[in-house]
């Protein structure tokens, strides 16, 4: 019994899954920025919510941060535009730099090839025989997703902006109804309404009106109708 084969067919050198992590989440990052982010880039930020800096190089974001869900772990990775065909990925500190072949939809890496697929559920990616699907966003994308679930969980509503407390609608062991508004927020010069995310009873109001909080805090709390 030999398993001299292995390093006959995959040309990179074969290697257990675990220790291709890093490679190929980096591999995933980069075929999503390649398909994902326009050309020409604009150097202004609020175009594209991302990190930049004056050198950006001309026509892509010098670096672009996304994140990765590798269930059940998500890694947040740097995406580095260095040449037309040549991409550069920095996951939990380790580098890991790509050849581009957009013709064949192909990023190679060292003697490793990595065919490239898209479509609406991800990135998929095939490489020494193995296929695996990946969701990849913009970091500024993944933070918004989980500051807006934590603004309106099931049980209570938080302040997903720095602001004042203008009004309270309603009283601790009040039943409220989903959609129902609970209080008002005045925040960046703007008036927010808040609104009870599931049917329910009013347990508990953590401030008052004139009460100036910080983004997160925690202002209503509901409890299951009783009965």
């Amino acid at each position: 019994l030999s398993t001299r084969f292995l390093t006959e067919v995959f040309a990179g050198g074969w290697q257990p899954a675990a220790a291709l992590t890093a490679e190929r989440v980096s591999a995933a990052a980069a075929a999503w920025f390649l398909q994902a982010v326009p050309k020409p880039a604009s150097d202004r930020p609020l175009d594209t919510l991302i990190g930049f800096r004056l050198t950006t190089a001309v026509g892509r974001p010098a670096a672009y941060p996304v994140q990765v869900d590798a269930s059940p772990e998500q890694h947040d990775v740097s995406v580095i535009w260095r040449a037309p065909d040549r991409v550069e990925c920095v996951v939990d500190e380790v580098v890991c730099g790509f050849i581009v072949d957009p013709a064949r939809c192909w990023l190679h890496h060292g003697a490793r090839r990595y065919h490239v697929s898209a479509d609406v559920d991800g990135i998929a990616l095939w490489c020494d025989g193995d296929w695996r699907q990946w969701c990849v966003r913009p970091v500024v994308a993944a933070r918004a997703a989980v500051d807006g679930a934590r603004g309106t969980d099931a049980d209570a509503v938080h302040a997903q902006l720095p602001g004042v407390v203008t009004q309270l609608l309603v009283q601790v062991g009040q039943t409220v109804t989903a959609g129902m508004p609970l209080l008002v927020l005045e925040a960046m010069k703007l008036v927010h309404t808040l609104t009870a995310p599931r049917d329910g009873v009013v347990a508990r109001i953590n401030v008052a009106a004139g009460d100036t909080v910080a983004g997160g805090a925690q202002l209503v709390s509901l409890a299951a109708r009783p009965g």
